[in-house]
C-alpha cells in the first residue's frame, strides 16, 4: 500500500476491493515495512463471533503463530473508559475459545481513533504482525461507520493479516466442493 503526496492514499481499485471480498486470507505489507519474524500477533476484532461461526476460519492465525512460536495478544479498542470496562468485562467468549490453545492474552485498549490507538499497542508492544477480521457491513453500516479494517490497511506500519468474515459459510466445505470440481 502507498501513500502519495500529502496525505492522499493510493490503492487500486480491485486491492481495495479484494480486502473487502476476500474469502481467504490476505496480508497487506506497507511499502517502507521491513523484514522482521513474527514474534508477536496482535489480532484486534470489533464484535465476537456468532457461536455458529466458521472455528476454520483462523486456520491460517493458528498455523502462523505455532509456526514462528508467537505470542498472541487479542486487542479491543474502546471508545472511553466507559467502554473499556464493559470490554473487559465482556470480553470475546468465542474468539477466546477459538484461540484458547494459541493462551492469547487479552488487551482493552481506549481511542477513538482506531488505527491510531491500535498502531501506539503495536509500538508499545513490540508488534510485529497485526490481524484484523474482516466484518461484512450492511449498506446502512457502511455509510456511517468507517471500516477499521481499511483504516488500517492504510496506517499500519507492520504487516497487516486480514482474515475473511467468521460468518461466510463454511470455508473447508467450499474448499473441497471447488477441489471436487476441479478433479
Amino acid at each position: 500500500m502507498k501513500e502519495r503526496g500529502k496525505g492522499i492514499r493510493v490503492a487500486g481499485t480491485s486491492a481495495s476491493s479484494l480486502f473487502g471480498k476476500t474469502r481467504v486470507p490476505l496480508t497487506a505489507i506497507p511499502e517502507e515495512s521491513k523484514y522482521n519474524p513474527v514474534n508477536i500477533i496482535a489480532l484486534a476484532n470489533e464484535l465476537d463471533p456468532e457461536p455458529d461461526a466458521d472455528d476454520h476460519r483462523l486456520d491460517t492465525l493458528w498455523e502462523i503463530t505455532e509456526a514462528f512460536h508467537s505470542k498472541m495478544y487479542l486487542v479491543r479498542v474502546a471508545k472511553n473508559k466507559l467502554w473499556e470496562a464493559y470490554e473487559i468485562l465482556n470480553r470475546p467468549f468465542k474468539l477466546n475459545r477459538m484461540l484458547r490453545k494459541l493462551h492469547p492474552v487479552y488487551k482493552c485498549i481506549e481511542g477513538r481513533d482506531i488505527p491510531q490507538a491500535l498502531n501506539e499497542f503495536i509500538d508499545s508492544y513490540h508488534v510485529t504482525t497485526h490481524a484484523m477480521i474482516q466484518y461484512k457491513h450492511s449498506l446502512l453500516e457502511k455509510w456511517f461507520i468507517k471500516s477499521a479494517t481499511r483504516s488500517m490497511i492504510f496506517d499500519t506500519h507492520v504487516s497487516l493479516g486480514i482474515l475473511p468474515d467468521l460468518h461466510t459459510g463454511n470455508m473447508n466445505h467450499e474448499l473441497c466442493q471447488k477441489k471436487e470440481m476441479i478433479l
